[in-house]
């Protein structure tokens, strides 16, 4: 079992699903025979740069994409290989990839009780109106929100604090 999160070179390792559009599963063969072969539209493969598409949830990179991180492994799959083709979407995705974040540090805050409506990829500031508690901030913030919160909710979502601008 990999570990959640561990500090990297360039930041904190951090597990996402990963979000690599539609599957296709056919027959191969190797050397020990005949086996499943899943590929994706977009697969992350060791090293390629990540950007958050969902709660904790990240996609390939493309021109003009703002990166969270790299992928440090190609990705892989929690539980047993899908055994069927399927568009993104329809289909449960047990896809996972390792990335190394270009945040200092990952950790779960509480917002306030007012908060703004927060989508993963948001980013986050400290909040104004309850000590230790946050709320969605500015494009020049560098706090990224990993996780979804409803406006008014007041939950506790991850955030990753200190991210690089690249």
């Amino acid at each position: 079992m990999m570990e959640l999160e561990n500090k990297g070179k360039f930041g904190v390792t951090h597990i996402f699903d990963a979000n690599m559009g539609n599957r296709t599963v056919r027959i191969g063969r190797d050397h020990s025979g005949r086996r499943s072969v899943v590929t994706y539209a977009n697969e992350i493969l060791e090293g390629d740069l990540v950007k958050i598409v969902g709660p904790e949830q990240v996609a390939k990179c493309a021109a003009g994409d703002t990166p969270i991180g790299i992928a440090m492994k190609d990705y892989d799959h929690e539980g047993a290989l899908p055994t069927t083709s399927a568009t993104w979407g329809n289909y449960d995705n047990n896809a996972i990839v390792r990335v190394e974040t270009f945040a200092r540090v990952i950790k779960t805050v509480q917002l306030e009780a007012a908060n703004s409506k927060i989508v993963a990829g948001d980013k986050i500031k400290v909040g104004t109106t309850t000590p230790g508690c946050y709320d969605k901030g500015t494009s020049t913030n560098n706090a990224v929100a990993l996780e979804d919160a409803a406006a008014n909710s007041g939950a506790k979502i991850k955030v990753a604090f200190g991210v690089m601008p690249i």
